[in-house]
Order: C-alpha cells, then structure tokens, then sequence
C-alpha cells in the first residue's frame, strides 16, 4: 500500500520536480530517479558534515578551529525549486545555513573554513543534474 500510495504521490506532484509541465512521464520518471540518487547522496553529506562538526566542538583547541564566516555566491540554477533545494542542501547540511537568496545570489553562513570551502560545490552540480541531466560546469 505504501509503494502504491508514494506514486499516486508522485504522480500527482511530480511537476514540482520538473519544470517542464509538458514533458512526457518517461523524462519526469528520470527526473524522480535523479532526485533519489542525489537524496541519498545529500544523506552521506550530511552524516560526514555531522561528524566535522562534532569533531570541532570536542576538539580540545576549538577556538582555533572554529573560523565562522559569511561567503556569498551566484548559482547558476533556474527556477525556483532547483534554487529551493539548494538552499535546503547547504542548510540541512550541519555547519552551514542559508542566510539569504536575492536574484539567484545566496549568502550563507559556515561554521569552519573547511565548510565555507565545500559550498556550493558538488550539491550546485547535482542538483542541476537532477533537473536538466548535465553537470554544471
């Protein structure tokens, strides 16, 4: 009953994932089965984000290593729900946290260097992956 019921779900919903309302269910299909390869992904990011931070905040000189920052920088997804997710990526993502977006422009906020250093990264090219099915870059 659940699988039944998750894509009638889908079924219903599906547009929110892809931008096109006009394409066929074999495109939106590849759509949802990107988005389920870079949901899993965003999984392991965040248990290894977990695990930085934790390392940080037991660290013994964690004043050293703590280096708080503020960074911006310009996506170059379209649309809002690509945009939406990436935003929701960086702050379920633990050490960083999305600030604000302005016209495709994102400040955020990273506990450590070593979080600043890793956004948007791999999660900007994924998630175009996931709408358009091309890297970004």
């Amino acid at each position: 009953m659940g699988v039944i019921c998750t894509l009638i779900v889908t079924l219903w919903t599906g547009d929110l994932l892809v931008k096109e309302t006009n394409i066929g269910l074999g495109a939106r299909l590849r759509v949802l089965w990107r988005f389920t390869g870079y949901f899993f992904w965003l999984l392991y990011q965040i248990v290894v984000a977990n695990l930085h931070v934790v390392y940080v905040a037991l660290h013994p000189k964690m004043e050293e290593l703590l280096e708080p920052q503020m960074m911006d920088f310009t996506t170059s997804l379209e649309g809002e729900i690509p945009r939406f997710l990436l935003a929701n990526s960086i702050t379920l993502t633990p050490g960083t946290i999305t600030v604000r977006i302005r016209n495709g422009v994102y400040l955020v906020h990273a506990l450590t260097r070593q979080s600043a250093e890793g956004v948007p990264g791999d999660m900007e090219k994924r998630i175009k992956w996931v709408f358009e099915g091309v890297a970004n870059g």
